[in-house]
């Protein structure tokens, strides 16, 4: 993780996430730092195999006991898939607990002082979740947490790093990273799109 010393940023309180957090709060952004995060990514057309962008999705922060950090609504439309890396603290004792991971999705981009419209981290596809036999259909979240997935968190090494590959579902993303531990901790979130 790094070490340099960066802004401190103004996290507000985010009172209707879609992530079920009662203390999540989001970077208040500027009227600039909106419309370019809301701006469409330049796709190259000439590439010959797939084409690919890294980005911040949510800067290296401080996050608090059983809080979560999230970012603001970022435009990844064209992309087709969104491989997004948590890289937290590393883990030196097994007492400790990693960090939590929620992405949302939305066709529309974050309005000023309303917020976003059709935010939404549940999903269900017929194609690859129908079971004709279950009356009641379920939706699937998309999130991930060091309970449930085994091997997850380790100790040691120089940082405690997961990535999760989900399709792009919209226009706009949101990260919000969850720490599950009883003492602050560093994460950042990146992700590497590809069309």
């Amino acid at each position: 993780m790094s070490k340099k010393n960066k802004p401190d940023t103004n996290w507000i309180k985010f009172e209707n996430n879609c992530f079920g957090h009662d203390d999540f709060y989001i970077p208040q952004e500027s009227k600039k730092k909106e419309v370019k995060l809301t701006k469409a990514l330049v796709i190259d057309t000439k590439c010959q195999k797939v084409c690919s962008r890294i980005i911040e999705l949510l800067p290296e922060t401080t996050v608090e006991p059983n809080t979560g950090r999230g970012s603001s609504m970022i435009n990844i439309d064209g992309f087709r898939y969104i491989n997004v890396y948590v890289i937290g603290e590393r883990v030196t004792h097994s007492d400790q607990k990693g960090f939590s991971l929620r992405l949302s999705f939305s066709v529309n981009p974050f309005v000023l002082e309303v917020g976003v419209v059709g935010e939404t981290h549940r999903f269900f596809n017929f194609d690859t979740y129908y079971n004709k036999d279950e009356y009641e259909k379920k939706l699937n979240h998309i999130s991930n947490s060091y309970e449930t997935s085994p091997g997850y968190t380790h100790l040691g090494g120089v940082d405690n790093t997961y990535m999760v590959r989900v399709p792009v579902m919209g226009a706009y993303v949101r990260v919000g990273a969850i720490n599950n531990d009883s003492m602050a901790r560093k994460v950042k979130v990146a992700a590497y799109l590809t069309t």
